[in-house]
């Protein structure tokens, strides 16, 4: 998510570079027991934290749009969604909701609240995709949200950058395989793939490749 951030918009990594100086700061207080600064960096944090918060859910809204029509060309499932996860209780401000659990951060000696326990939940049919989904169906999602964000670079810069594929054959069939190779076909980009079987050939990826295999720790044509 971040470094899908960083990509499209630059001035996102500093704002995220202050929000991680002021949790280091913070973190180290609290393991300190240097309660008498936190206030000042309470608000740094939650000033950054909410500006790295809304830029996230920004971009997963943004990607979401790319997404869906992708994994619908893979993935027989009538309901997808992609949902950010602050970090927080975001019906809460994050400054409010990190001096109402000053106390605990207090204890455990970190803080609890913010943008760094962050995360995004990826629902098929309204249950959370890890504990539905096979392992082949997790491997053509997570390329779909990899393809996503190369159409989302792609709308916003004009670029469509360099994909890898590690292991294709690995836990897809060869319908998925087929469909993949077919949707990365119509792609303006560079395509690295690595397969550990010599089943894969310029023929079936439908478009011009050339073909390299290692032997003996050289790359040679194959």
């Amino acid at each position: 998510m971040d470094w899908g951030l960083f990509y499209m918009e630059s001035s996102f990594f500093d704002q995220w570079k202050r929000y991680r100086k002021a949790l280091i700061q913070r973190n180290a207080l609290l393991k300190n027991q240097q309660y008498q600064e936190i206030d000042a960096w309470d608000h740094e944090l939650a000033c950054y934290g909410t500006i790295v918060a809304e830029r996230r859910q920004a971009y997963i809204e943004h990607l979401k749009r790319h997404f869906v029509p992708i994994i619908e060309q893979f993935l027989s499932i009538e309901y997808y969604d992609i949902r950010h996860c602050a970090g927080w209780d975001s019906s809460s401000e994050l400054l409010v909701k990190l001096q109402k659990d000053r106390s605990k951060d207090i204890k455990y000696g970190y803080t609890h609240n913010g943008p760094h326990r962050g995360d995004f939940l990826l629902l098929l049919d309204g249950r959370p995709a890890h504990s539905v989904a096979s392992r082949g169906q997790m491997k053509i999602i997570v390329l779909a949200l990899k393809l996503a964000q190369v159409h989302l670079l792609n709308e916003q810069h004009g670029r469509c950058g360099c994909i890898l594929i590690d292991d294709l054959a690995s836990e897809l069939d060869k319908p998925n395989q087929s469909a993949l190779l077919a949707f990365l076909s119509q792609l303006d980009s560079q395509v690295f793939i690595t397969s550990t079987t010599n089943q894969l050939s310029c023929t079936q990826a439908r478009f011009d490749c050339a073909l390299f295999t290692m032997k003996q720790g050289q790359v040679m044509p194959a």
